[in-house]
C-alpha cells in the first residue's frame, strides 16, 4: 500500500486572503486526497463513502465559512468542521479494528486531523477574542509554530 506524504508548502506568516491560503485547509486538502485514494480500491461501499464524506465536509466547511465574509458565520462552519474531525477520527479508529488500511496510514492520518482540529480551535479562538469585522479577519497575521498560532492584531484592534 502506498505511503502518504504529508506536505504542505507554506510560510511562517500568513495572511488569509483567500481560503487556500489557510494551512487548516491545506491540511485538509491532502487529508482529503489521502482519504479518498486510500478507500478507493474499497469493496465496503458504506464505509467508504462516509469517511470519504467526512474528509471532504471537513475541507468544504473551512472554505464555505471564509467565503461568507462574515465572523460569526466563519466561525459557525468552523464548528461544522471541527465536527468532521471528531466524525474522521471515529472512522479512522474504527477502521484500526476492522484493519482496513495499514496502522501507519490510519496512525498518519489520524495524526493529521488532530493537527487540523487544533488549528481549527486556533483560528475559532482568535477570531472570537479579536471582536473584529470581516474586512479585518482578512488582515489577520497567523504564525505558525508547531500547532500553536499567534495573532497579530496591528492597528485595527478595538
Amino acid at each position: 500500500m502506498e505511503r502518504f506524504q504529508w506536505k504542505v508548502n507554506v510560510e511562517d506568516t500568513l495572511q488569509p486572503n483567500s481560503f487556500e491560503d489557510l494551512l487548516a485547509w491545506q491540511k485538509a486538502k491532502v487529508l482529503c486526497v489521502a482519504v479518498y485514494k486510500a478507500f478507493e480500491p474499497s469493496s465496503d461501499f458504506g464505509f467508504k463513502d462516509e469517511i470519504q464524506k467526512a474528509a471532504l465536509s471537513l475541507m468544504n466547511n473551512i472554505s464555505e465559512g471564509f467565503e461568507r465574509k462574515s465572523p460569526n458565520e466563519f466561525i459557525g462552519f468552523l464548528h461544522v468542521a471541527k465536527g468532521s474531525c471528531g466524525e474522521l477520527r471515529s472512522m479512522l479508529l474504527l477502521s484500526k479494528e476492522l484493519h482496513k488500511l495499514p496502522l501507519h496510514t490510519i496512525t498518519m492520518m489520524n495524526k493529521l486531523v488532530e493537527e487540523i482540529s487544533k488549528l481549527i480551535d486556533a483560528m475559532m479562538l482568535s477570531i472570537q477574542q479579536s471582536n473584529c469585522v470581516w474586512a479585518e479577519v482578512k488582515s489577520l497575521k497567523w504564525e505558525v509554530e508547531s500547532l500553536k498560532i499567534k495573532v497579530h492584531t496591528g492597528d485595527w484592534v478595538k
